[in-house]
């Protein structure tokens, strides 16, 4: 007799799913001698204020579409803003990843935008609240 939870259960009677085989263009062979000191590339960002004024820029940088290659650098999500670029100062916005390292690199367009930072200067020449006692 058979045994109805048994049924329940499963049995060896069922098959495993077919994987597909992997074509040869999806496969990416390498010589490990050649690529093994190869690390991550970086891209940095960085502005460089050469006036004597203090600015406010905006930066925005993404893939070009006109390029022809596709996209082989992780790009920012938004705009990148400083608000303070003091005169003759340079900064490091962002570092940007190069995904495949064997693959060239894609076309980037920048966007810059600056606006002079109008700097307050606060002088004080008042003496109020400095009392001396003199005994």
């Amino acid at each position: 007799m058979s045994d109805p939870q048994e049924d329940k259960r499963g049995g060896d009677d069922e098959e495993p799913p077919v994987l597909e085989p992997v074509k040869e263009s999806e496969v990416e062979v390498r010589n490990w001698f050649q690529n093994r000191r190869e690390g991550a590339t970086l891209l940095k960002v960085i502005v460089e204020n050469k006036t004597t004024d203090s600015l406010k820029i905006r930066v925005q940088i993404k893939h070009d579409e006109e390029s022809e290659t596709p996209c082989n650098v992780r790009f920012p999500l938004g705009e990148m803003n400083e608000n303070h670029l003091f005169a003759k100062e340079k900064k490091c916005l962002v570092h940007m990843e190069k995904i495949n390292q064997v693959k060239a690199f894609s076309k980037i367009k920048v966007t810059v935008q600056t606006k002079k930072k109008q700097i307050k200067q606060f002088v004080s020449n008042s003496n109020a609240g400095s009392k001396f006692n003199s005994q």
